[in-house]
């Protein structure tokens, strides 16, 4: 007898996936911190809202195509943070003479040098490293990318302590994925405002950026309803 073949089961995720289902799970963390008082929980809300930033960060600067979230580390002699070479292409030979001498950019690599010039096809460049956390964070505060580029865009500019959240953030995230054996302690009443800081952030890039559109209005107050659960939640746990 022969076996019948079975349909493959396909995950199928994107940036915008990442980020929407990374930020319902961090709400249903908070859920269990507040209805059964899981302090465990803390550590994956951390991990869970960290996915989601950095899903929000990549959704919001990579508008339908990879250049602007490829790291520049991919192009070695290339370190001109938030510079990409199709940003270079919209601005004029003046422009990028006053970006050379402000930026201290040094001399392309070869390949990338090509792709300028249209000797070379984009999918011929080297082009599978995301970038870093603090990459895109530098993004999207970038006002060539943000706003110089997009004509309704707006960059992020963080207010009070939402910077040096966005930090705490990360820091803490490394310190539960890349775990010493020793013990750790740390007082849980420091995560609610670090967590709300950077929930604001998460909203602005989704409602005030620009630079991210919703596939309906439905999905649109969908998303604007869980920010909005997830503020009030932060905010019980922060007077509890």
């Amino acid at each position: 007898m022969g076996s019948e073949e079975t349909e493959p089961t396909w995950l199928r995720t994107d940036e915008k996936v990442e980020a929407l289902e990374a930020l319902k799970e961090f709400k249903r963390h908070l859920e269990v911190i507040e209805n059964e008082g899981d302090l465990n929980s803390w550590k994956w809300s951390l991990l869970s809202l960290h996915i989601a930033l950095q899903g929000f960060m990549v959704w919001t600067i990579r508008r339908g195509h990879d250049r602007d979230v490829i790291s520049n580390k991919v192009y070695r002699e290339d370190r001109v943070e938030g510079i990409t070479a199709e940003i270079l292409l919209w601005i004029d030979q003046k422009w990028r003479k006053f970006l050379d001498r402000r930026l201290n950019r040094k001399k392309y690599s070869q390949v990338y040098q090509e792709w300028i010039k249209g000797e070379r096809e984009w999918e011929n460049v080297p082009n599978d490293l995301l970038c870093s956390y603090d990459e895109l964070y530098g993004k999207i505060k970038n006002k060539i990318i943000m706003e110089d580029t997009w004509a309704s865009g707006r960059r992020f500019q963080p207010q009070g302590t939402q910077g040096r959240s966005i930090k705490d953030l990360k820091y803490w995230r490394n310190k539960f994925i890349h775990f010493f054996p020793w013990g750790v302690s740390v007082d849980v009443a420091l995560f609610p405002p670090i967590l709300d800081d950077c929930i604001q952030t998460i909203e602005f890039l989704a409602f005030e950026s620009g630079h991210i559109y919703f596939d309906s209005d439905e999905e649109e107050r969908d998303v604007r309803s869980l920010i909005q659960e997830i503020k009030e939640r932060l905010q019980e746990l922060q007077t509890a």
